[in-house]
This record gives structure tokens, sequence and C-alpha cells, in this order.
């Protein structure tokens, strides 16, 4: 028989989370903080969304490099590193020939995940797992020291609508305004308000002009612009050419004639341009918002009038949706390395093996006695120590926070050398003489078996 028993402790596995700590190598853009790596490293499970975030708001190829935080004291076998990016794409999701990558380099290879676009909309965690480092072999935490974590994104265009349109109302009176009005300013009139007034004239070739809102746009390739107006007559059955008009670099470019209705009652009427007249190119939305809009009477009428005049636009939406990452980060995932604790042979050991017995009673005042089953395997040990007491105490409280099943050897009854959860630890100091350097203390274990 030895002069001590071993306590063993095999740890589950645990994580290490590490973060951005500065920035290595940047090209994206980024919102909210000072510094890419500020923008990404908020902890794990409180992310900020868009407080702060970097992005790729369209097809170019960018790519960012961030230095992480050290380990400290971890210590064991590292099983993998995981990054982890907490991403979304805005308004609609990446196109799938786009790119995602998360990045990683052990200090002296880089690496990249497969390929996890599309992004969709709204914030989740995309990751990629490494169980060997890129430059071969198992990770070291040395390597864990030398991480770089990053991002690569492209974000191509696509056609988000086919077909949409945007209204333009007269905004202001444009260069020319000859017809009369019912009240207010012309273009007041004419805009789509649904207040009752217009503008009206009797005279040949006479017209307005009109500017109109600027688009809030800008992107994707606009098909055509349509002037739509709203006119009739007070002649019951004579019909009278109009025409709409687009002022474009200072000249008036008019539609076809248009007739106003045969009876008395307002309709709508409408004129397309596909082609800028101007350039005999296609609209650009700089050349929407430099346009006028307007009506002209072709001939001499009983009064005509036009109570509404805009313009609508119609273009194919084509973007690239913007993807945005707000949290960056690696987890460690290790086995701690087993840990020993070494203690004097106890001098005192109990062991209660107690069984659950209870009485049943029968309604006649017969009873019987039953087994319920043991309440517990209860081992009591307790010793002296007088070296290395203050790292084996501590070992203990390490053994105690990890919380699973210790295994002890090296006690004379073989029966006892098995598996046991701690239930109890405490060290007594039994060195009277405050001057006493090598100190005497007592340990009591209560243990439960597994």
């Amino acid at each position: 028989m030895g002069d001590n028993i071993t306590i063993s402790q095999s740890p589950d596995a645990a994580n290490l989370i590490i973060y951005p700590l500065t920035d290595s190598d940047i090209s994206m853009l980024s919102y909210g903080a000072s510094g890419h790596y500020n923008c990404l490293d908020e902890i794990w499970h409180s992310p900020n969304e868009n407080t702060d975030y970097v992005y790729n708001p369209d097809e170019s190829v960018v790519s960012d490099w961030y230095t992480c935080t050290d380990h400290t004291t971890e210590t064991g076998t590292i099983n993998y590193v995981r990054g982890i990016a907490r991403s979304t794409s805005i308004v609609e999701s990446q196109k799938s020939t786009g790119s995602f990558y998360i990045l990683i380099n052990d200090g002296s290879t880089a690496d990249k995940s497969s390929n996890l676009a599309p992004v969709t909309v709204g914030y989740k965690k995309y990751y990629n797992t490494w169980a060997t480092k890129p430059s071969g072999g198992a990770w070291t935490w040395a390597d864990i020291d030398n991480i770089l974590l990053g991002l690569q994104i492209s974000s191509p265009s696509h056609i988000g609508d086919t077909g949409a349109t945007t209204q333009l109302n007269p905004s202001a009176n444009g260069d020319t305004n000859e017809w009369s009005t019912n009240g207010g300013a012309a273009w007041t009139c004419v805009d789509p308000d649904g207040a009752g007034t217009y503008i009206y004239t009797s005279t040949d070739e006479e017209y307005d002009l009109f500017q109109i809102d600027d688009n809030t746009l800008n992107f994707g390739t606009v098909n055509s612009i349509k002037i739509k107006g709203y006119v009739h007559d007070q002649a019951n059955g004579p019909q009278y050419n109009f025409r709409f008009l687009l002022k474009i670099n200072g000249t008036v470019y008019e539609s076809t004639d248009l007739q106003t209705p045969a009876g008395l009652g307002w309709e709508w009427f409408d004129y397309t341009w596909t082609i800028n007249p101007d350039s005999s190119a296609s609209f650009t939305w700089d050349d929407i918002d430099d346009l006028q809009i307007g009506i002209r009477l072709k001939e001499s009428a009983v009064a005509v009038r036009c109570s509404e005049l805009y313009a609508e636009v119609n273009y194919d939406y084509i973007e690239s949706p913007e993807i945005r990452t707000t949290q960056e980060y690696a987890v460690v995932n290790y086995t701690p390395t087993t840990s020993y604790v070494s203690l004097s042979m106890p001098d005192q050991l109990s062991v209660n093996h107690s069984r659950g017995v209870g009485r049943f009673n029968f309604p006649d005042g017969d009873y019987e006695i039953i087994d319920t089953g043991r309440s517990g395997k209860a081992l009591n040990i307790s010793g002296v120590e007088t070296s290395g007491t203050v790292t084996d105490m501590q070992n203990m409280k390490n053994m105690i926070h990890y919380g699973n099943k210790i295994t002890i050897s090296g006690l004379p009854d073989t029966n006892l050398n098995t598996d046991y959860l701690i239930r109890g630890f405490t060290w007594n100091d039994m060195s009277y003489n405050d001057a006493v350097t090598d100190r005497t203390y007592r340990y009591s274990l209560q243990l439960e078996e597994v």
C-alpha cells in the first residue's frame, strides 16, 4: 500500500471565444465605430446589429483581416476552431453568384470557408469549422495566439423588380405657363391632390410646362417615361387636339395628337417615350431630374381643361444588396488537460451504503416492509497534509468547479477505488503556532459513488 491516494478528473470539452483586436488589412467599408474591428467585437451573446458593422455594397470582391485576442490560462487538446460571422443582406437576398467567405490564418497559412452565399435578409450566423489548422496538423495554443480572422464578400447586382414604376408630380411652374387657372399657381392646379382645381385655354398653340419632383431612386435602368393627364372640354360633341410635352436641354418635344372626350366627361390620357428624344438613347435618372413636362392645345377650341398632370417612370430595379456583418469571432473548442491531486493516505474513512426502507399499511391493519433501493453510497475520507497544500487545495477547488466525476485510486480497499461525485470538501489549518512555516492541514472529502 502506498502513502498517498490519487484523485483525477477529466473535464468536459470547453469553449474559448476569441474576438477581433486590431485591424490588420482592411478594404471593406465600416459604419458606426472607429476601426473595423470595433464594429465586430461585441460579446457573442450580445450583438448590436445595425449600431455598427462592416459592409460591402457592390460586386467588387473585398476582404478584411483582423488580429484576435490571445488565450490566457487554457490548456488541453484543441478539438477545432470555428469562425462565426453574424451578417445580413439589405432589402433583398444576396445573389447566389456572390461570395461570402469566412477567412482564417494560423500565423503562417491562410484558408477560407466554402462559399456561404447567398446571405439572406435578417441577421443570422454563418460559420465554418476547421478541425485542423490551415498549415496542416493539430491546432496548438501558439496557433491560437497567432490567428487572424477575416471576411471576403462580393454582392453582384441583379434585377430586383422588373417594370417597377415611380410617380413624379409637378413641384413648380416650368419655363412657360400660358394657360389660365381657376385658382392658385398653375402647378398646384394640376398636381394630383384631388382638390378640383385645373388649368384651361381656348387658344391654339398655348402651352404650360411644369417642373417635377426629383426621383429618390437613382438605381436601376429606366425603360420609359409616361405623361398622364386628366382632361376634358366644355363642348358637348366636338373633340379638340392637344399634345403632351417634354422639355429637355432647352428643346420642347411633343407627343402625337390626342383628342379630348366626345362628351362633357373627364378622361385619362397618356403618352409614353421609350427613348430620350434629345439624345436618341435610353433615359437616365439624371435626364428625368432635368426635364419638364407639359400640355399644349393644338387648335382653337371651346375651353379645354386639365386637372391632373404627372410623369410615371418605368424602370427595372437593379441593385447590389448591401452585405453587412456586425459580429465576427472564433470559438476554440478544447478538452482541458486531465488534472491530478495527490493526497496523503486518509487516517479516517467511513462508508455509508444505506438503503431506503418503507412501510406499506393495508386497510385490514396488516402491513408490509418494502425496500425502495439504495439511498446512497457515500464515502467520507479525512487525512493530514503537510506539503503542497495550497496547490492541492486549488486543484480540488477546480475539480469542484468543473463538476465532473472524479476517480480515486490508491485506497487500501480496492472496491473503493472507483468514480465519485464531490459532495463536500474542507481544509482546516492544524498549525496552532502562526510562526510555523511547514503548516499542517486536515482535509475532509465527502463523496458519492457514481
